[in-house]
């Protein structure tokens, strides 16, 4: 059994309570408990990917830099090991007034950090998005500024996590098939990426201080879940789809809300 939530003080309070949501630098991850009514079960807790992706965009807008892993930094053989928010910013104003655009996922007004835009996944995903990780890629080949690359690929790998943790497909779920080495390896792959995710929001750090931020918590924790509850049901069902993990239908309760009125109240 899955529990979602958003994060918000009345779920953390529920965490709390649980005992679960605890996740660190060096602090062992609790995200599940024994479920019960079955001491054979478990019941797990994971963050909400959409909010996760929508707090991440703007701890990056707020905080303006994110410092990775230097073990990551190494292994990747990059000049850098800070994502800059500056870099997106000289991205939009770069193709602001360009016919033909590198891409069309970021705009100047995506810097904008009022409420009403906050409550947009649409616009984190696109924040966080392949194209946007392209175009800066491209930049790179144009103009000697190699630090883009950290944000290139820090984007990149961002992008590929929020797709598995909320594929609504076969073909993009976690999946190994009986006696087909290739989905094995695959998943194996998938597995083994979630955990490099695990290990990069451990040790990352935003802005310039060390604080542990709230969006470190919930990537952990619904990655370790993810991860878990794949191994647990994979033999059963062949593949999990990391979509049917989210709240997703309740937000799109929210959405038919707001089209009708953006900033509801109780009436």
């Amino acid at each position: 059994v899955v529990v979602p939530n958003d994060m918000g003080p009345n779920n953390l309070a529920m965490w709390r309570t649980f005992r679960v949501g605890f996740a660190g630098r060096h602090s062992l991850i609790t995200n599940s408990i024994i479920y019960p009514v079955d001491n054979n079960r478990k019941l797990w807790f994971i963050a909400d990917t959409g909010h996760l992706l929508k707090n991440l965009k703007y701890c990056l807008l707020n905080n303006k830099t994110i410092t990775l892993p230097e073990k990551f930094t190494n292994a990747n053989n990059l000049s850098s090991s800070v994502v800059y928010c500056s870099h997106l910013e000289e991205l939009a104003e770069l193709q602001e007034n360009l016919q033909l655009k590198l891409t069309s996922k970021i705009k100047v007004d995506d810097f904008s950090s009022s409420t009403f835009q906050k409550m947009k996944v649409n616009k984190a995903k696109n924040f966080f998005s392949r194209d946007v990780s392209g175009s800066l890629k491209f930049i790179t080949t144009q103009d000697p500024k190699k630090e883009y690359q950290t944000t290139a690929l820090f984007i990149e790998i961002i992008s590929k996590w929020f797709t598995v943790m909320t594929s609504h497909t076969p073909n993009l779920a976690l999946r190994k098939l009986p006696r087909d080495e290739v989905s094995k390896n695959k998943f194996e792959q998938t597995i083994a990426f979630l955990e490099s995710i695990i290990d990069i929001f451990q040790e990352m750090l935003v802005g310039n201080g060390t604080q542990f931020k709230p969006v470190q918590r919930g990537v952990i924790i619904t990655s370790k879940s993810v991860i878990e509850l794949s191994t647990y049901l994979i033999n059963e069902k062949g593949y999990v789809l990391g979509g049917r993990l989210t709240s997703d239908c309740v937000e799109n309760i929210f959405s038919c809300v707001r089209a009708k009125q953006p900033s509801p109240n109780a009436l």
